[in-house]
């Protein structure tokens, strides 16, 4: 969106950098979908190497996964005392089908379909819904009106 240009992937891990995929904020990313922006990077990552074999479905899922939690020094994996931060997706999705590679799928495909969210164990969407929605939604353009507001 902002034409910064295209980071060389290649050339970075080549250089042992660890790299990841997030999303920094709505100035430069509207939907902050993690999901889009891993098929983005997939896509943009084949055209500027004029290879559709670039980058790997798995590379990219890496990426934005172990790659990151690494970053972070978090614990990626399920154990006593481990962070329950995740994302429960209902797999009977059209975008899922044929069931073939599910991380391609997730790369490529992902069009809706995260069920439950859970952080620190707190469980902040389920079913779809999160609850308060409407009033978060209405608060936020509230502010957003005080913050561009010329008085």
């Amino acid at each position: 969106k902002l034409a910064s240009g295209i980071a060389p992937l290649n050339t970075l891990m080549k250089a042992g950098v660890n790299v990841c995929l997030g999303t920094d904020s709505a100035c430069s990313n509207n939907n902050l979908s993690l999901f889009e922006d891993m098929k983005v990077t997939a896509i943009v990552q084949k055209n500027a190497y004029h290879t559709p074999a670039a980058f790997t479905a798995e590379q990219i899922w890496q990426f934005a996964t172990e790659n990151a939690y690494r970053a972070f020094g978090l614990n990626n994996g399920m154990s006593v005392g481990a962070n329950a931060d995740l994302a429960l997706i209902d797999l009977k999705k059209p975008w899922f089908y044929p069931q073939s590679n599910i991380v391609s799928h997730l790369v490529y495909s992902m069009a809706g379909g995260v069920d439950t969210t859970i952080v620190n164990g707190r469980v902040l969407m389920q079913n779809g819904i999160i609850p308060g929605e409407e009033e978060i939604l209405e608060k936020a353009q509230e502010r957003f009106i005080r913050l561009t507001s010329e008085d």
